[in-house]
């Protein structure tokens, strides 16, 4: 497990996500590094996805349309048991910042086709290595050596656990199966740290 895998600061993530647009399929790749940061998705179960995952149509009560369809964003992203590390199924929320990243991409698009894989190269859906990649030469052209696919879902558990999260809640958000999984992100966090000392 890539654990550890650099955190980016905001001010690094907003870079990111500047950087990745500018780049081929800009849109999408935008959502691939929300995948991993707000929904703290692997990024092989990012490139595991289609867009019936994160969609559905609506008869009523639609979150957007594309040529006069009308498509709601899940609330959560089931994952089967292929695409997840450790082959258990899971689910993941979809937080509302993140559901709007979601209507953003979708709603731009001049037709979408349910059963279409989210992240397409030019032979077919990409790896998961591919777009692991990508993601790390797209972070070192902005100098954040250290940093990988893997370091969205350590900034999504850091995150979360800094603001106080229950650590069985943020296993159970993140699909760990065992706690400590989950605590290897919780060691040695900076903030803690200085928090804890700070109480004596």
């Amino acid at each position: 497990m890539a654990k550890h895998a650099r955190v980016l600061t905001d001010a690094e993530f907003d870079a990111l996500v500047t950087h990745v647009e500018d780049k081929r399929n800009g849109a999408r790749n935008r959502l691939v590094v929300y995948l991993t940061h707000y929904a703290g998705m692997r990024i092989g179960e990012v490139t595991g996805l289609a867009h019936k995952d994160l969609i559905g149509r609506a008869f009523e009560n639609a979150d957007f349309y594309v040529d006069n369809v009308g498509y709601v964003v899940h609330p959560q992203i089931q994952l089967r048991k292929r695409a997840v590390k450790g082959k258990h199924a899971r689910s993941v929320i979809i937080s509302q910042r993140m559901r709007a990243e979601i209507i953003a991409y979708f709603s731009k698009l001049k037709r979408i086709v349910l059963d279409a894989a989210l992240c397409m190269g030019y032979k077919g859906p990409m790896s998961n290595k591919t777009m692991a990649l990508l993601l790390r030469g797209w972070m070192q052209d902005l100098g954040l050596y250290g940093a990988s696919s893997h370091s969205g879902r350590r900034r999504f558990v850091t995150n979360l656990l800094e603001r106080g999260t229950n650590i069985r809640t943020v296993q159970q958000l993140v699909g760990h199966r065992h706690l400590t999984t989950t605590q290897l992100y919780a060691d040695c966090l900076p903030n803690s740290m200085v928090e804890a000392v700070n109480t004596l």
